[in-house]
């Protein structure tokens, strides 16, 4: 299960911060609020994306995680739902893919662009 491997406070008063979340293999920054959870805990909410672009299926058959800056992240995973636009990087969930194109099936791997990772 994934867990908060480090917070990084911008306001502790309103619960607004970039969270890093890992699973043991992958890590991703994700933005948070409102946000109550201390380090080293079970992932309480869901990732989500918050824009994406440049969807398409992928050759790669491993997943990739590349931070790009400023929450900027350039991901391959492992197609979970197509309908409900879930996908897997390591055992880290990532959900609100949309427009996944049909002919991608579940368990296939898909590439994207996505400007910021939500931990709600």
């Amino acid at each position: 299960m994934p867990r908060i491997k480090e917070i990084i406070w911008i306001s502790k008063e309103i619960g607004e911060a970039d969270v890093i979340v890992t699973d043991g293999n992958y890590e991703i920054m994700c933005f948070s609020h409102p946000f109550y959870q201390e380090k080293g805990e079970e992932i309480n909410g869901i990732l989500s994306v918050f824009e994406h672009s440049n969807l398409m299926r992928s050759q790669k058959t491993e997943y990739v995680v590349n931070h790009m800056g400023n929450g900027k992240y350039f991901f391959v995973a492992r197609l979970i739902d197509g309908i409900k636009g879930i996908v897997q990087i390591g055992k880290i969930q990532i959900h609100d893919i949309e427009g996944i194109p049909e002919e991608i099936k579940r368990g296939e791997y898909i590439q994207f662009i996505t400007s910021r990772v939500d931990l709600w």
